[in-house]
C-alpha cells in the first residue's frame, strides 16, 4: 500500500511541473516552455502561435501550478507549417518581459497593427519582409500592399539601443512618438537608412527626443506625406529623405543648423513654418530664410506662386535654394507638363541688392525666367548652378566675373544668354555651356578679359549657329565646340590663328562654316592647321590699332578687331612725368569714342610733364630746358643742355 501511495505521489509531482519546450495554449496562444528554474523561481515562455486575428500578448501565463514569463513573440512564420498568416493586432504593449524582437526567420506575418512592448531594447537587425519587392513594379501600383507589418506603435521606453524601422515594405505607418529617451547621436548618424526603403510608409511619429536628421533616414520613402517634427530636432541633414510627398514642413525652436540640400527632391512640400521662437532661421509666406532675411534658405517646389519677388533686404540665395532632385531626359517635359495647371513658381524677380547665389542654387529648377539678374550685383556664378533648369533665356549681371564649371549645362529649354554690357567677365570654366540644344547666337566678343576657352564649353550644342570669340582670346580647349553641328558663322578677332586640336571643332561641317577673321590675318588664316578648312573671309571686320609718340610715355586702351558699326572707347593712360596731349588725327578727347567703318591707326601723343617741380632745383640747374630724356639700360635718365647726366630723384649719374 505505501508503494502504490509512493508511486502516486510520484506521479502527482510530475503532473505539477513543466518540461522544457512544452507546448500549451492559453487565450488563443500557444506558448512554449524555454526555461524552468525552481531554485530561482524563473519561469519562462515564447509565444510560438497565434488561434485568434486579434492578440493581446499578457504579461506572464499560468501553466502546472506556476507563472510564466512572456520573455518572447514570434512575428515571422515559416511557409510550411503556418496555416494561418494575417492578423488585425498583435498587441504587446502588456508584454513588459519583452525586450528584444526576434531577426527574420523566413518571412513576416501580416499583421495591420503591431503595438511594441513597452521595455523593447532593441530592434532586429532585420525588420523587413522576406517578400520584399522583387521589381520597380511594386513602385507603380497603390493597390498592391505586400504581406507584413502595416503598423507600427510605440508604447514608451528609455532604454532602447537601436532605433531604426528600415525596408518594411509593407509598413504604411510608424507612431515612435512615445519613446522617452534621449538617443545617441553618433548610434544615428552609423545606422544609416533609419527609417529607409519603406515604400509604402505614409505618416511617421518620432520620439521628441531625436535632435538630429541625419542623411538618407527617410530615403525612398515615396509615399510619406505626414512627418512629425522632434519638439528637441537640432540639426537636419542632406539628402533626408528622397521624392517625399510632404507638403508642409515645421521647424522649431531648437533647430539651428539645415544643410542647404535638406529638402532636395521634395517634390510636394508646399510650405515650411519656423517657430517665431527659433533665434536661427524664419520663414515668408511659406519660404525658409535665416532670421535676418539676409539669405533665401529654401524655396518649396509646390509653392503657390506663379511668380516670385526676392525681399528686398535678400542678398543671398543659398545653395540648391530652388533647386529640385534629378529628373531624367526621358521624362523631364512630361514632369513640367503635369505641373503647368499648377502654381508652381515660373518667375524670380530679383532684387537689386543680390550679390550671392549658392551652387545649383536653380538647378533642374521649373523657373522659367530670372527677372533682372543683369541688375544684380553677382560676380559669381557657381558650379552647376542653373543646370537642368526650364530658363528660356537669361541676360547676365554686369558684375559678373566668373562662370564655374557646368553652370548653364543641360539647359533644355535655353534659347538666348545675353553678355551684353559685361567688361567684367575673367573665366568661364569647362562645360558652362554644354547640352544646351536649343541656343542659337553667343557672343563672347565683348569679353575683353577672357583669353581661355575651356574644354566642352559649348559641347551638344546643336543648334548653335552663331559664335563670336573673345576679342582678346589665346587658348581654345579640347573640345569647346565639339557636335555644334548647326555652326555656321564664327567670328575670330584674333590677329594670330590659335593653336587648336581637332576636337575643338569636331563634327562641325567646315567647309560650310563661315570664319570672319581681320582682314591683314586671312592668309595666316589659311595656312594654319584645321582653321584653313573654314570657309575664310573678312567681311566686316576691322582691326584698330593704336600706338604711341613714345613707348615710355604711356599705354592706349582700346586695341583690337572689332565689328562694322562697333562703338569702341579708346583711352590714352600717361605714366609720371607724362600728359596726354593729343591723337595723331589733331583731337584730343581722351577717352574718346570711335564709330568702326574701317581699319584706323592713330597715335596717341604724349608730352613730358614732371610730376615734381623740385627736380630742377635738385640739380641746380638755372636752365628752363631740362627735358630731354634718354633710357638707359631700362632707366629714364634727365640729359642737361651742358651734358651732365641726373636720375629723376635728382642724384647726377657719373659716366
Amino acid at each position: 500500500m505505501k508503494r502504490i501511495l509512493f508511486i502516486l505521489l510520484i506521479l502527482s509531482s510530475s503532473l505539477a511541473f513543466a518540461n522544457i519546450n512544452d507546448i500549451f495554449t492559453a487565450d488563443g496562444i500557444q506558448f512554449q516552455v524555454m526555461k524552468e528554474d525552481t531554485l530561482t523561481a524563473e519561469y519562462e515562455v515564447n509565444a510560438i502561435h497565434y488561434d485568434s486575428v486579434r492578440i493581446i500578448m499578457p504579461d506572464s501565463v499560468s501553466y502546472k501550478k506556476h507563472r510564466y514569463a512572456v520573455t518572447s513573440a514570434i512575428l515571422f512564420y515559416n511557409p510550411q507549417n503556418c496555416l494561418f498568416r494575417h492578423y488585425n493586432v498583435i498587441d504587446l504593449s502588456k508584454a513588459f518581459h519583452i525586450t528584444q524582437l526576434p531577426n527574420q526567420i523566413s518571412g513576416l506575418i501580416a499583421i495591420d497593427t503591431l503595438i511594441l512592448p513597452p521595455n523593447l531594447s532593441t530592434f532586429p537587425a532585420n525588420f523587413y519582409t522576406s517578400d520584399s519587392l522583387s521589381s520597380r513594379k511594386w513602385l507603380e501600383n497603390d493597390s498592391i500592399l505586400l504581406p507584413g507589418i502595416h503598423r507600427i506603435i510605440s508604447t514608451g521606453t528609455t532604454n532602447i539601443n537601436n532605433l531604426k524601422v528600415n525596408g518594411c515594405t509593407s509598413l504604411l505607418e510608424l507612431d515612435l512618438s512615445s519613446y522617452s529617451t534621449s538617443f545617441n547621436g553618433d548610434e544615428l548618424q552609423s545606422n544609416a537608412h533609419n527609417f529607409a526603403f519603406n515604400y509604402f510608409l505614409q505618416k511617421c511619429k518620432l520620439p521628441n527626443t531625436i535632435t538630429t536628421f541625419y542623411q538618407s533616414m527617410f530615403d525612398s520613402d515615396l509615399r510619406l506625406y505626414e512627418l512629425s517634427i522632434p519638439d528637441n530636432l537640432e540639426s537636419i541633414y542632406d539628402d533626408v529623405a528622397n521624392l517625399t510627398l510632404l507638403d508642409t514642413l515645421r521647424i522649431g525652436k531648437n533647430v539651428k543648423y539645415i544643410t542647404n540640400g535638406f529638402a532636395y527632391g521634395w517634390y510636394n512640400l508646399e510650405n515650411i513654418t519656423v517657430s517665431t521662437d527659433n533665434p536661427y532661421f524664419c520663414d515668408e509666406d511659406g519660404v525658409l530664410f535665416t532670421k535676418s532675411k539676409h539669405s533665401l534658405w529654401h524655396y518649396p517646389f509646390s509653392r503657390s506662386a506663379t511668380a516670385y519677388y526676392l525681399p528686398m533686404q535678400t542678398d543671398s540665395i543659398c545653395p540648391v535654394a530652388f533647386a529640385i532632385g534629378k529628373v531624367t531626359t526621358e521624362n523631364y517635359s512630361q514632369f513640367i507638363r503635369d505641373r503647368q495647371d499648377s502654381a508652381i513658381i515660373s518667375t524670380i524677380i530679383c532684387n537689386p541688392a543680390l550679390s550671392y547665389i549658392g551652387y545649383q542654387a536653380f538647378n533642374n529648377a521649373s523657373i522659367q525666367e530670372v527677372a533682372n539678374f543683369n541688375k544684380t550685383r553677382v560676380k559669381h556664378i557657381p558650379l552647376s548652378c542653373f543646370e537642368g533648369s526650364a530658363i528660356r533665356s537669361i541676360s547676365l549681371p554686369v558684375a559678373l566675373e566668373t562662370i564655374d564649371e557646368f553652370a548653364f549645362r543641360d539647359m533644355r529649354y535655353l534659347e538666348s544668354l545675353d553678355f551684353a554690357g559685361i567688361d567684367s567677365i575673367e573665366v568661364i570654366r569647362e562645360g558652362a555651356f554644354m547640352n544646351c540644344n536649343k541656343i542659337q547666337h553667343l557672343d563672347l566678343l565683348s569679353c575683353n578679359k577672357i583669353s581661355v576657352i575651356s574644354k566642352d564649353l559649348c559641347s551638344n550644342d546643336t543648334s548653335l549657329q552663331y559664335l563670336a570669340l573673345p576679342r582678346f582670346v589665346e587658348t581654345i580647349e579640347k573640345g569647346a565646340f565639339e557636335n555644334c553641328t548647326s555652326l555656321s558663322q564664327i567670328i575670330c578677332p584674333s590677329l594670330q590663328p590659335i593653336d587648336i586640336d581637332s576636337s575643338v571643332f569636331a563634327g562641325v561641317n567646315q567647309a560650310l562654316c563661315k570664319l570672319i577673321v581681320p582682314t591683314q590675318s586671312i592668309s595666316l588664316y589659311k595656312n594654319a592647321p584645321i582653321w584653313q578648312d573654314f570657309d575664310i573671309s573678312s567681311d566686316n571686320l576691322f582691326v584698330v590699332k593704336l600706338e604711341l609718340s613714345d613707348s615710355i610715355a604711356g599705354t592706349t586702351i582700346g586695341s583690337g578687331a572689332y565689328l562694322y558699326g562697333e562703338e569702341v572707347e579708346i583711352k590714352a593712360i600717361s605714366n609720371a612725368d607724362y600728359e596726354f596731349s593729343h591723337w595723331s588725327d589733331g583731337i584730343t578727347d581722351n577717352p574718346r569714342t570711335l564709330y568702326v567703318t574701317d581699319n584706323i591707326t592713330l597715335q596717341a601723343v604724349f608730352k613730358f610733364k614732371p610730376t615734381t617741380t623740385s627736380i630742377a632745383d635738385k640739380i641746380s640747374i638755372k636752365q628752363t630746358d631740362y627735358s630731354t630724356l634718354i633710357l638707359e639700360d631700362g632707366n629714364i635718365y634727365i640729359r642737361t643742355m651742358d651734358g651732365k647726366i641726373y636720375d629723376l630723384l635728382g642724384n647726377q649719374i657719373i659716366k
